[in-house]
């Protein structure tokens, strides 16, 4: 009984390993039986879409002509597309993921009907298969008539105000397209978020259209790709187009036919780039600016807008002109290299052109049109030289290059950025034309000029050192100084002249020594006393030869004894904190030394006071009134005095003029602190009142009410 137990146990074991075999085998072959076939847009909405990936040829329908095979990449946009061939796929890889492909039937496609000839309008729902009008993100097929072909077979594309927006737009090959249809003058606007497709022997065709004049424009946000025709047939089209590259990304504008300007002759055409993303629009082929009815493009780029260049021989040809507002990368090495125009080119102040090149040129008026530039940036690895003058309206940046002024001079109205790139001056000039301007990194100038006729500030960074071999010219004007800063505050900025300098109206901080131990050639210079106590230089003497820091301490003495008392102090509302003049009795005897210089000798002391006192009025007369009485104090302060017959006052004599100097600065010192109190709004200090021998009420505390 055990052993039959034990049997049928045996028996269900294998049964059950037979089946788990069976439903394996199953597997692999359900799954070898799909092996090619392409997912559909459904199961690929939920799947995360890999960054390489294989573009496989779709299955056709049935053994009649594949109407279906649309060849569109609805997601080529998301990924890298690659083909059998390229090298990045390597021999043995399983190819385990797809793209699909879209087609008619498929969910959110719309196709054209191919039985009805002559044209089909967008906005009229029976020239579609569903029998309505394309919904807002759908992929549109605009399929070829079931019979003979002709140009007259087309879908028209018209917008009757809804302003379509759909995801892509494919033109089968032996298909035709045609821009506008909706009659009127109304603007007519084609939006498609995704990528348009022209495939071989598609045609996307000018028409000319009864009534009156149209607008129609297209913005495109994905690639555009022509490996067909763009405009001719009716080459007396009434429609002012307009096709504008408005991504958020990378897109590529090109195809083995190029990109041709659209419209005819009785109206305008244009190309709009708009793409303000760090990627930009990439030109991979070449761009006729002459459409079907010879009538010239203009191409802008707007601001903050990147066009780039796949290889360096894609061109703008034909009589279009361009405007550039924005930033444009060049890998030609001119810029007519990829401009190639013949119509107006105008490069914006606040463009910025990147050469990218390693023998890049630049001659104003030969290979460039204009020697007024915007931004000017040399990318790392390349190299530009300089056939002409060129003035930079904006930042001039050397990123990891080099650029070869050799004789041509370069004014500048933005900032110098040099981030390890090389600067060989030549015996050019670098003229700062800017308002408030920064030189960063290190460079070696040959002549280095800045004059300002307003107050400005030249920021010199902290980090780097600027080399002048030729001559330094840093000049200001009567009471607008030119101000030399550091980019970090408090670290001193370094700069080494090497030749001749002119220095003056400057507003100098945290300067290296030299700056000042420097041959100086000027007219005339002077030291002034900033507000904060900086030293500034302006005309009235004229040092020769090496200035060092001791010689200019011993001038800024010099014109401190000239100066008036209150003038010899910043005034107290400027200076940055508050401290106590010193009561050391070696700064005393020093101000009174001062202040004897200040005193003229009289021609004789035995003269009656008031005499002398009518003397000095007579000859303070010219002073203004002010001055006049500080003046007189001061020398009234340090007269010597008639000895008298007392001996005890004959005695203290010698005593009596510094005590009244002692008397004389403590007031002083008294009504600089009560200015400091008014400013800072602090309360009066208390003071006592006196106690009055006769009065019997005892000392106290006097505050103001």
């Amino acid at each position: 009984m055990k052993r039959k137990k034990n049997n049928s146990a045996g028996a269900l074991a294998l049964q059950i390993a037979l089946a788990v075999a069976l439903a394996s085998i199953s597997a692999v072959l359900l799954a070898s039986s799909f092996k090619g076939v392409p997912r559909s847009a459904d199961s690929q909405l939920g799947g995360q879409s890999s960054d390489v990936v294989r573009m496989i040829a779709p299955v056709p329908q049935d053994p009649a002509p594949n109407i279906f095979n649309t060849g569109f990449n609805s997601d080529s946009a998301g990924g890298t597309v690659l083909n059998d061939d390229n090298p990045a796929v390597q021999d043995g890889v399983q190819d385990d993921v797809y793209i699909p492909l879209a087609q008619c039937g498929d969910p959110n496609v719309w196709c054209s009907v191919t039985n009805i000839s002559g044209t089909l309008l967008w906005s009229d729902g029976a020239s579609w298969d569903r029998g309505t009008v394309p919904a807002t993100g759908a992929d549109v097929i605009i399929r070829p008539f079931n019979g003979p072909y002709s140009t007259s077979n087309f879908v028209a594309l018209d917008d009757t105000g809804s302003h379509p927006n759909v995801h892509s737009i494919t033109i089968q090959t032996t298909a035709n397209a045609g821009i506008g249809g909706s009659g009127s003058n109304a603007q007519q606007t084609f939006t498609i978020t995704g990528d348009f497709t022209i495939q071989s022997s598609g045609l996307l065709r000018d028409v000319r259209w009864a009534g009156a004049q149209e607008n129609w424009a297209m913005r495109v946000a994905g690639n555009f790709t022509n490996d067909g025709t763009m405009g001719g047939i009716s080459t007396n089209a009434k429609v002012n187009c307009v096709l504008e590259f408005n991504g958020t990304g990378a897109q590529t504008v090109g195809g083995a036919s190029g990109i041709t300007a659209l419209g005819g002759n009785a109206g305008t055409t244009a190309f709009l780039v708009s793409n303000t993303s760090t990627s930009g629009v990439t030109f991979a082929a070449n761009v006729n600016t002459v459409n079907s009815g010879n009538i010239n493009a203009t191409t802008t780029v707007n601001a903050n807008a990147l066009v780039k260049f796949a290889v360096a021989s894609i061109q703008f040809t034909g009589g279009g002109s361009l405007v550039l507002n924005g930033l444009t990368e060049l890998k030609a090495p001119t810029f007519n290299g990829h401009y190639a125009m013949t119509g107006t080119r105008t490069i914006s102040t606040a463009s910025t052109i990147t050469y990218t090149n390693a023998a890049s040129l630049i001659t104003p008026g030969v290979n460039i049109p204009s020697a007024t530039l915007g931004n000017l940036v040399i990318a790392p690895g390349a190299g530009a030289t300089l056939g002409g003058a060129i003035t930079v309206s904006g930042n001039l940046t050397m990123d990891g290059a080099t650029l070869s002024a050799v004789v041509n001079n370069i004014n500048l109205v933005g900032n110098w950025n040099n981030t390890g790139g090389t600067f060989n001056a030549g015996s050019a000039s670098v003229i700062l034309t800017g308002a408030n301007q920064t030189i960063s990194g290190s460079t070696t100038f040959n002549n280095l000029t800045k004059t300002v006729a307003t107050a400005r500030t030249l920021t010199f960074d902290a980090t780097g050192t600027q080399t002048i071999t030729g001559t330094m010219l840093l000049q200001g004007s009567s009471g607008q100084l030119l101000s030399l800063r550091s980019s970090s505050f408090g670290t001193q900025w370094k700069i080494d002249p090497q030749s001749v300098r002119t220095i003056a109206f400057l507003d100098v901080a945290c300067a290296p020594s030299r700056f000042w131990m420097s041959k100086i050639q000027t007219t005339s210079m002077q030291l002034q006393l900033t507000r904060w106590g900086r030293i500034a230089l302006t005309p009235a003497i004229t040092p020769t030869g090496y200035l060092s820091l001791r010689r200019l301490r011993r001038l800024r003495l010099q014109q401190l004894r000239r100066l008036p008392l209150r003038r010899r102090q910043p005034q107290l509302r400027h200076r940055p904190r508050l401290q106590r003049q010193p009561r050391l009795p070696h700064l005393l005897l020093r101000q009174q030394r001062r202040l004897h210089r200040l005193q003229p000798r009289p021609q004789r002391l035995r003269r009656p006071r008031h005499r002398r006192r009518q003397q000095l009025k007579r000859q303070l007369q010219p002073l203004p009134s002010r001055q006049r009485r500080l003046q007189q104090r001061r020398l009234l302060l340090l007269q010597p005095l008639r000895p008298r017959s007392h001996p005890r006052r004959r005695l203290h004599l010698h005593l009596r003029p510094q005590r009244r100097l002692h008397r004389h600065l403590r007031r002083q010192r008294q009504l600089r602190l009560r200015r400091r109190r008014h400013l800072l709004q602090l309360p009066p200090r208390p003071r006592l009142q006196r106690h009055h021998p006769t009065s019997a009420s005892p000392r106290r505390l006097m505050m103001p009410v």
